[in-house]
Order: C-alpha cells, then structure tokens, then sequence
C-alpha cells in the first residue's frame, strides 16, 4: 500500500459520511474489509488508536489478527 487518505464527503445535522481512498500495487483478500473494521471498532471506543501501530508491528504480531 502506498498511500491511504480518509477525506470528508458529506456533512449533515447529526451524521458525517467519510470515504477511505487508497492506493497500492495489490491487496489481499479481506484486506481493506479488515482495515475498515479495525477503524469501526476505533470509532465507536471498541479499540484503542494504538492498537494499529501495534498491528503494524510485524516484530510483536508477525501473523494476521484472529
């Protein structure tokens, strides 16, 4: 993945609609499924914000999440 952008699409009274744009060579299967979820889950106070740079840790979690 070279670069992922979540930009502001539409604005209303009580609800926002966002759009995440990303752009790589390839994705793999579940892949951008897995990232949405991890920021729904973020957003609505599931999970904190530092669980993504320790996802991103291939050190600490060198297989995919269960």
């Amino acid at each position: 993945m070279y670069r992922a952008e979540i930009k502001l699409i539409r604005k209303a009274d009580r609800m926002s609609v966002y759009a995440l744009y990303l752009r790589g060579s390839a994705f793999l299967w579940h892949q951008v499924r897995c990232m949405m979820a991890v920021l729904f889950l973020i957003g609505k106070g599931q999970e904190e914000v530092s669980l993504i740079k320790h996802m991103l840790d291939v050190a600490k979690c060198p297989t995919k999440p269960k």
